[in-house]
């Protein structure tokens, strides 16, 4: 992209944040997210909070060049501009799941910030777990959301495992992840994935949106030895269902229909599926 397809606007930092990011406040009093350019990361200057800064940002619309001032550092911001140079809001994961951080990274999506939902994750009684999984994530969604006063999006997912209506636990002690592999050995079982798209009280112009998407799995039958060699890989822990697809189990899943991602945790498709129906350069 040409110097000429850039916008340029100055302003101060005012928070340094994980992963060379910053948040700073332009002269226009919009906030916005940005991260170091690659010729400053080359030069090794640092930016400490009060630093002034240039801020280059990829245009939506016709470009708007400001002049920065000579002792201005350069930074690129985190997401493109939108109509009148308004920049796109900070995308937040309700997660703390490394699986859907990787996910996303494979949509070349990265989130801002990560804050994992603190909810009550007890299934209601008689609950089905469609409607279960839907509830989770509109609950860690909905929450992350009301805690966040900028503009921001916020993405929430939750996966569940089922054997025909009953919910089977997530796997936080290896007892549970035993009795969780011994009930799926040789048979079929249903993993259900929810995402939902909740944006900020700070920006009204996004809208909520959600999908389910569910898959059927099905494991080969597993002697008690092997069983115990799953467990002692560590796999199960904090798992649905006691097993992760991505790892040592995938060697006993012999047939699975519906979206493999959707299994780790991220349906890939539904979630860019969503994004691309935000307002915004969210995905091409």
């Amino acid at each position: 992209m040409s110097k000429e397809d850039m916008i340029e606007f100055s302003g101060t930092v005012t928070e340094l944040l994980p992963n060379a990011m910053f948040r700073v406040k332009l002269d226009n009093e919009h906030m916005i997210l940005a991260h170091t350019s690659g010729k400053m990361r080359k030069n090794r200057i640092r930016v400490l909070a009060g630093d002034r800064v240039n801020v280059e940002m990829t245009p939506m619309t016709s470009p708007k060049v400001v002049s920065p001032s000579a002792s201005s550092k350069t930074m690129t911001a985190s997401g493109p501009t939108g109509t009148e140079g308004a920049i796109r809001p900070a995308f937040v994961l309700a997660s703390a799941s490394p699986r859907r951080l990787d996910l996303l990274a494979q949509l070349g999506v990265t989130p801002e910030r990560v804050f994992p939902a603190d909810i009550d994750e007890t299934p209601a009684r008689d609950e089905q777990p469609r409607p279960y999984v839907r509830r989770m994530a509109a609950e860690k969604a909905q929450k992350i959301a009301s805690q966040i006063t900028e503009p921001a999006l916020v993405l929430s997912a939750d996966t569940v495992v089922a054997l025909g209506h009953r919910i089977l636990p997530k796997a936080e002690t290896i007892e549970t992840a035993r009795a969780c592999l011994r009930k799926l050995s040789g048979r079929r079982h249903t993993v259900f994935t929810a995402i939902r798209c909740v944006p900020s009280a700070g920006w009204p112009e996004g809208c909520v949106s959600e999908r389910v998407v569910e898959s059927t799995v099905a494991f080969s039958r597993m002697t008690e030895q092997q069983i115990e060699a799953l467990l002692a890989t560590g796999d199960w822990q904090g798992k649905a269902g006691g097993y992760a697809l991505q790892g040592h189990a995938a060697g006993f899943i012999r047939f699975i229909s519906g979206s493999p991602s959707a299994v780790i945790g991220l349906p890939l498709f539904e979630t860019a599926q969503l994004l691309r129906g935000q307002p915004g350069n969210w995905l091409p």
